[in-house]
């Protein structure tokens, strides 16, 4: 006796779910390459050095110093933070206004920016790239988004690939359905092609800490 009804439950068959749905969605397609992103993810982000008050005899001009600025970077497997704008292989990244509305179910919701900084065009699939992976009452999953989250949300969103030419953005609103709690952490998979958790980026639903 099969039990394709629990498969859901199970860690790995979330894991399957999103590339099922970017395999489907590039039957249609055909632009894989045009999916894929190289190179590390990292954010880079200035911090000011408090001024320190030179001592200066008595009667004399005190001089006081500009601030130095120390950049403080953020590279996996550290997490990034809401609106960090992280940069991989020519393509930007933003997670921000991240909500949780209330009803028979909790619905997360969130806005993501993409901005594409290469020469060459790129393609995503947000649906099946990008999910929420972990709760605040630390359950682990993904739990990606969907059109019927959105209608309820009262948001608009296109279950499908968004093209973006040199120099283009794209910002996309999402919803997703959670068991309970809320959002803490989101993924995005680099790779479509993947569903391992090596290349993807990381994001807490908490702000920048040092910017």
């Amino acid at each position: 006796m099969h039990h394709h009804s629990n498969c859901l439950k199970r860690p790995i068959c979330l894991l399957i779910v999103p590339i099922l749905l970017i395999v489907s969605e590039l039957a249609c397609t055909g632009t894989l390459a045009e999916m894929q992103v190289r190179g590390q993810p990292i954010f880079q982000c200035p911090t000011a050095i408090p001024v320190i008050q030179p001592t200066t005899p008595p009667g004399f001009p005190t001089a006081i110093p500009q601030p130095t600025l120390t950049p403080v970077v953020i590279r996996p497997p550290q997490p990034f933070y809401l609106d960090d704008r992280v940069e991989a292989g020519g393509i930007q990244f933003r997670l921000s206004n991240v909500a949780v509305l209330s009803g028979t179910q909790p619905i997360a919701v969130w806005q993501f920016d993409v901005s594409n900084r290469r020469s060459t065009p790129y393609e995503f699939f947000p649906a099946g790239q990008m999910v929420v992976s972990q709760l605040a009452d630390g359950q682990i999953g993904q739990w990606g988004a969907s059109e019927a989250a959105a209608r309820e949300a009262g948001i608009a969103f296109r279950y499908e690939s968004y093209d973006l030419n040199p120099d283009e953005t794209q910002t996309v609103q999402m919803a997703a359905y959670l068991p309970s709690s809320n959002p803490a952490q989101f993924v995005y998979h680099l790779d479509p092609r993947d569903s391992a958790m090596t290349r993807v980026i990381t994001w807490v639903n908490q702000p920048n800490p040092y910017c």
